[in-house]
């Protein structure tokens, strides 16, 4: 028979190699529950092609509308077969479901007739003017923003006019989720226009 003392003592050992066993420092795997994801405002932007890198601040939805806007007017009839191609370009700031609900329709939504499209062949937008409406639209939340925009695009000798609906959206950065446009206006420049 065994002591009552070496049994004490073999559990007591064995207790003792159980507990420095569980309080071990293991190498991390990187499921921490303490860990805390850093804020999105200190991520680094996503890059964006081209100058919008530079015009663009992701965290602003104003500075996202203004940059797809005047990306999404900016048409270069020299190069680009249709407005459609002005649009992709402006894809970047837009939010994958309205890229393909529109993917085949962005001609169509700008409303250029072809033989104003081939009137402007070899010239390049000559500006994009923005400007922000403020009728009554759903209050700003952390994630949605309502936006109307007038916007108006000297082209050659050609001015377009549009009005514009915009739901930006906040998916880590903020992005155009709804885009609506009115028929466009199109007039000939004026001399006034001209020398603004």
């Amino acid at each position: 028979m065994i002591p009552r003392k070496i049994i004490a003592a073999i559990v007591a050992v064995g207790l003792t190699a159980v507990v420095a066993g569980c309080s071990g420092k293991d190498e991390p795997d990187g499921s921490d529950p303490g860990i805390v994801d850093p804020a999105p405002s200190s991520w680094a932007q996503p890059p964006l092609p081209g100058g919008l890198g530079e015009k663009v601040n992701q965290e602003d939805p104003e500075s996202v509308a203004n940059g797809f806007l005047s990306e999404f007017f900016t048409w270069r009839p020299e190069e680009d077969a249709s407005p459609a191609d002005a649009a992709e370009r402006a894809s970047v700031l837009m939010d994958e479901p309205l890229v393909d609900s529109h993917r085949n329709s962005w001609s169509a939504m700008a409303g250029i007739p072809g033989d104003v499209w081939q009137a402007w062949q070899g010239a390049e937008t000559r500006s994009v003017t923005i400007k922000a409406a403020h009728e009554q639209r759903p209050g700003d939340t952390d994630r949605e923003v309502y936006r109307q925009y007038h916007v108006t695009v000297h082209q050659k000798d050609d001015v377009a006019e549009y009005d514009v609906f915009m739901k930006l959206e906040k998916l880590g950065w903020w992005r155009v989720a709804q885009l609506q446009l009115s028929a466009p206006i199109l007039s000939k420049n004026s001399e006034e226009q001209e020398n603004e």
